[in-house]
C-alpha cells in the first residue's frame, strides 16, 4: 500500500498536530509541575518569613509593654518628686523667711548690745567716778570725824571703815594719819 502524496501530506500533518497537542501537553503540565513547586517552595519560605516576623513582633510588642511600663513607673516617680519638690521648695521658702527673720532680729539685738555697751562703759565710767568721788570724800572727812585735837598734835594713826554707807571710827580696814590727814584708801 502505497500512499498518495496527499494521503502522505495529511498523515505527516496528522503527526505533526498530535506531537504539538503532545508538546503542548507536556509543557503545560512540566510548567504547571515547575510552576506548583516553585509556588509551594515561595509559599514554605514566605511562611518561615512570617512566623520570623511573628516571634519578632511578639518580642516587640513585649519590649514595648515593659518600656511603657517603665515610662508609666517613671511618670509616677516624677510626679512624686515633683510632689516631694514642691514641698521642700516651700520648706526652703519658709526657711529662708526664718533666716531673714533671724537675721532682723540679729541686727536689732546686735544694735541693742552695741547701746548696751556704750551705756555699761557710760554707768562704769560714772560709777568708777562716783566711787573715786566717795572714796575721796570719806577720805577727807575721815581726820575729821575720827581725830580729836590731841590726834592731830600728836599724829596719832586711828583706824576706819565704812559701813551702811556711814564711817565708823576705831574698827576697820583703814587708817588715818591724824596729823597729816593721809589715809590708806
Amino acid at each position: 500500500m502505497q500512499m498518495s502524496a496527499k494521503e502522505k501530506k495529511v498523515v505527516v500533518a496528522a503527526v505533526l498536530a498530535v506531537t504539538i497537542v503532545l508538546f503542548y501537553s507536556l509543557s503545560v503540565t512540566a510548567t504547571g509541575f515547575i510552576t506548583t513547586y516553585t509556588i509551594e517552595k515561595k509559599l514554605n519560605e514566605k511562611e518561615q518569613e512570617l512566623n520570623k516576623t511573628l516571634v519578632n513582633l511578639e518580642q516587640a510588642q513585649k519590649s514595648l509593654s515593659d518600656a511603657e511600663t517603665g515610662i508609666m513607673n517613671s511618670n509616677k516617680e516624677k510626679e512624686a518628686c515633683q510632689s516631694s519638690l514642691s514641698g521642700t521648695n516651700q520648706q526652703l521658702s519658709d526657711c529662708n523667711d526664718s533666716i531673714s527673720s533671724v537675721n532682723k532680729a540679729l541686727s536689732e539685738c546686735t544694735s541693742a548690745k552695741t547701746l548696751c555697751e556704750a551705756d555699761i562703759a557710760s554707768y562704769k565710767l560714772n560709777y568708777e567716778a562716783a566711787t573715786a568721788d566717795y572714796n575721796s570724800l570719806a577720805s577727807s572727812s575721815a581726820a575729821a570725824i575720827c581725830c580729836s585735837f590731841s590726834d592731830f598734835q600728836s599724829g596719832t594713826i586711828r583706824q576706819w571703815s565704812i559701813e551702811s554707807n556711814k564711817l565708823v571710827c576705831n574698827s576697820g580696814n583703814y587708817t588715818v594719819n591724824c596729823k597729816t590727814g593721809e589715809t590708806s584708801i
